[in-house]
């Protein structure tokens, strides 16, 4: 398993290989992904000239060297962060934070589900995740509205009854 450590504007960030796409992306304990260097070889092909002319034109094969990036990370509709990850020409979109207690934690145990332990989808730091269950993450959730933390459930009235009146 690799693991890095660098300088980053928070101190040291901790860098591992993303179980699934070793060799190709790679996680911090910070919430970031940063996809490696490597050399991405195309193959040999025929593409006929523009303009409907009959002839075709020959392509070598060739390879280029991919430098490697940190990711700009998409903002879902339910407020946590995804990026897109290409394995075998395959593209899937990963939650970060799913991607980050993988690759530090391992894998998620049957019938749980990553919990952000202060509740802000954006926050992917290791030290504010956790795998617990869907009631714990519920009911995390209710506390923090109760003492106003959260949106919604203020004086013990439900979101839906909140917006409406008496």
């Amino acid at each position: 398993m690799n693991k890095e450590v660098s300088a980053s504007p928070t101190g040291c960030e901790v860098w591992k290989d993303i179980p699934g796409y070793e060799g190709y992306y790679e996680v911090s304990d910070q919430g970031r992904v940063r996809s490696l260097d490597r050399v991405v070889t195309f193959p040999e092909r025929q593409r006929r000239k523009p303009l409907g002319r009959d002839k075709c034109v020959r392509h070598k094969a060739h390879s280029r060297v991919m430098r490697g990036r940190i990711m700009q990370p998409t903002r879902r509709p339910s407020g946590h962060m995804s990026v897109c990850l290409f394995s075998q020409s395959v593209q899937s979109a990963e939650y970060v934070h799913r991607l980050v207690l993988r690759a530090f934690v391992g894998p998620c145990p049957d019938g749980q589900e990553t919990l952000h332990l202060n509740h802000d989808p954006t926050d992917n730091r290791l030290c504010n995740l956790k795998y617990g269950t869907h009631l714990e993450n519920v009911r995390m959730d209710r506390e923090r509205r109760l003492l106003g933390l959260l949106p919604g459930y203020r004086q013990g009235r439900s979101p839906r009854a909140a917006g409406t009146a008496a």
